[in-house]
């Protein structure tokens, strides 16, 4: 389990390491990787606060057989959200038969910001 931290509204890009049950780089060639952060992990995907995909939120390193993405969280993912809970996030990666790994899961901490505005006044 790893754990992610943000500030609710702020944009970060997170740098993982996707491997194996062996601790092998995945070669994310040609797979389908998808994020989900929930409340709670019993939670449907439809209830998720948060979701990234190869398409949108998630970019591959230009080698993929290194396992390495990076998950780019925008500031519209959290900046309404009035429930500062942590939430539980994972990745899985589909390859083309449908087959789902889930290889790495944790908890995303989000902590509240002080400054709600920002530029000059």
């Amino acid at each position: 389990m790893s754990l992610l931290q943000i500030t609710r509204g702020d944009q970060r890009a997170f740098t993982v390491m996707l491997t194996d049950g062996a601790g092998l780089p995945i070669n994310l060639t040609g797979l389908a990787l998808t994020f989900t952060a929930k409340r709670r992990p019993t939670d449907t995907d439809a209830q998720a606060i948060i979701v990234k995909s190869g398409v949108a939120g998630i970019d591959v390193a230009t080698d993929p057989s290194t396992g390495v993405a990076t998950l780019r969280i925008d500031a519209a993912d959290t900046a309404d959200l009035t429930d500062l809970r942590t939430l539980y996030w994972d990745i899985q990666v589909e390859d083309m038969l449908g087959d789902v790994r889930t290889p790495l899961s944790g908890r995303l901490a989000l902590s509240p910001d002080i400054t709600r505005t920002s530029g000059a006044s």
